[in-house]
């Protein structure tokens, strides 16, 4: 009898947690047809159906195919350890590598979540990178990230992607500035007063256009252009201008007396924080249990 394979165990491994032969595949880089061959190696070896086999969706584990696999994980980890102990394989072998492109804001937003995640999974390698929305779509594009977080009003076409959360978003002026106790404030009003816009390049500079556009509002006049959020409030706080802010992250410097939000006449709606997975790892265990510690909504209706 040929011998169960290391190979065979660390593929078979990887489609558990994939959830797919084809999603395992590609995060293996190798093809459909050699990682069936490898599971279906082990499978006569083992006398038993590791996988339910279900054309064109996800493949479950039976039964015995969770026993083999909590079993498999326990081999392969043991194997890798004593390897490892006489430089014969990286220590990180099996830990699974997940890179996540989010950005600034939202990589702030759930550092610690991240952090907390990677001391419970010490098996699970997280990178995770400040990357602009044009580099999170390039990203998933060429393989060089899993997961993307970005800024959006609504869904992008680019991406196919699901609501992580939602950020509820004010207009801001310094404490002093004129409209800041003022009851109520209607649109028209803002059209003559400077504004603090975002770079041109920036994919938020056209989310918060849009913003203004559904609340009636035309393009008021420049104050300063920059993504630079402390020199935002600062420039709030010394000039005669407004900035369309995150409301929950300048509560402090409100109650500071530093920043004041507008009583604007009309509801600006929430930005949202949207995640896109790589389609090989949409029904990957790890990427679940991350978005589920990650996400302040359950993602597993939409991945």
């Amino acid at each position: 009898m040929i011998p169960i394979t290391f190979r065979q165990l660390e593929v078979f491994v990887r489609v558990a947690e994939a959830g797919s032969f084809r999603a395992a595949a590609e995060q293996l880089s190798i093809t459909p047809v050699s990682v069936s061959e490898h599971v279906r190696a082990l499978e006569w070896q083992l006398g038993c159906t590791l996988f339910e086999r279900r054309r064109g969706s996800a493949s479950p584990l039976t039964h015995m195919g969770e026993r083999v696999f909590r079993q498999a994980r326990s081999i392969l980890s043991s194997t890798v350890d004593m390897l490892a102990t006489f430089d014969r394989v990286p220590i990180d072998r099996l830990r699974r590598r997940i890179r996540i492109g989010a950005h600034g804001f939202i990589a702030e937003s759930f550092a610690r979540k991240v952090a907390r995640f990677i001391r419970e999974h010490p098996d699970v390698d997280i990178s995770l990178e400040r990357r602009s929305y044009a580099e999170i779509v390039s990203g998933l594009a060429q393989g060089e990230i899993e997961i993307g977080y970005f800024l959006s009003v609504d869904p992008v076409p680019e991406l196919e992607s699901f609501v992580a959360w939602e950020e509820p978003m004010a207009l801001f002026v310094g404490a002093q500035h004129p409209l800041a106790e003022r009851a109520h404030v209607e649109p028209e009003e803002l059209e003559k007063v400077p504004f603090v816009y975002l770079p041109s390049r920036t994919h938020l500079r056209g989310e918060i256009a849009s913003m203004f556009a559904s609340l009636g509002m035309k393009d008021p006049p420049a104050a300063l252009t920059t993504d630079d959020h402390h020199l935002i409030a600062d420039h709030l706080m010394e000039a005669d201008s407004f900035a369309c802010l995150f409301a929950d992250w300048n509560s402090e410097a409100v109650k500071q007396g530093k920043l004041a939000p507008l009583a604007f006449a009309r509801r600006i709606p929430p930005m949202q924080i949207r995640c896109t997975v790589r389609g090989a790892y949409r029904t990957d265990r790890t990427v679940r249990m991350m978005l589920d510690a990650f996400n302040q909504t359950t993602p597993a209706a939409h991945v």
